[in-house]
């Protein structure tokens, strides 16, 4: 979006030559900087909207923003706990246009870039990826057929080592209680603490690494 802080409308700031891995291929990882930067957009929208009264965040399915993306539990969230959700959107937005650090280190960061990758494969499904950035992509290197260019679906499984959040996303509504580290299922499938009042903390493994730990 022209003239927003978060756009990637230009490659000019995209870093070409980091160390491109499928599914991230250089094509791949620009991509999901400019949807990341849309949603980062939209979500600023949204915030602003409600602190003017505008909106009202719990009633996204009625109107049209990108918070029905994210799972309904969620939608009834305050205005500070998405104020920090994109504060987290923005770190893997830089991250995906830098190649550095692109592993979610919080929830809300593994959230973001599963939603990213669901918008990326609806312009690649729908036949608008290359009318939505199509000069930028012909800028960068083609990945190989052997590692082709577009695997939006590979991308968090590669960076996080499985697909946890979509259980969250996937959750009839918020009395299923996948998200508690004591359920039967979360102990199961080893996903630690998805609850939303844990969605901005740091995993484990990211704590004193300089994770999302706002306050």
């Amino acid at each position: 979006m022209p003239g927003s802080t978060h756009s990637a409308s230009s490659s000019d700031d995209f870093a070409i030559g980091a160390d491109a891995q499928w599914p991230l291929t250089e094509r791949t990882r620009y991509v999901m900087w400019f949807v990341l930067s849309v949603i980062c957009d939209e979500l600023a929208s949204d915030l602003a909207q409600a602190a003017a009264g505008q909106v009202a965040m719990s009633d996204a399915e009625e109107w049209a923003t990108v918070v029905d993306r994210f799972p309904r539990v969620t939608w009834s969230q305050p205005p500070q706990w998405w104020g920090r959700t994109l504060a987290a959107l923005e770190r893997v937005q830089d991250a995906m246009r830098t190649g550095e650090d692109v592993t979610p280190r919080s929830p809300a960061e593994e959230a973001g870039v599963y939603v990213a990758t669901l918008i990326a494969d609806d312009y690649r499904e729908g036949g608008d990826l290359h009318e939505v950035v199509r000069d930028e992509l012909a800028e960068l290197p083609a990945s190989s057929a052997d590692a082709p260019d577009y695997e939006f679906e590979e991308v968090l499984p590669s960076i996080t080592g499985d697909a946890d959040i979509e259980m969250i996303f996937l959750s009839g509504g918020p009395t299923d209680g996948v998200e508690d580290p004591e359920s039967e299922e979360n102990q199961f499938l080893g996903m630690g603490d998805y609850r939303l009042g844990a969605w901005h903390e740091p995993f484990p493994r990211f704590i004193g690494r300089g994770g999302n730990e706002q306050t």
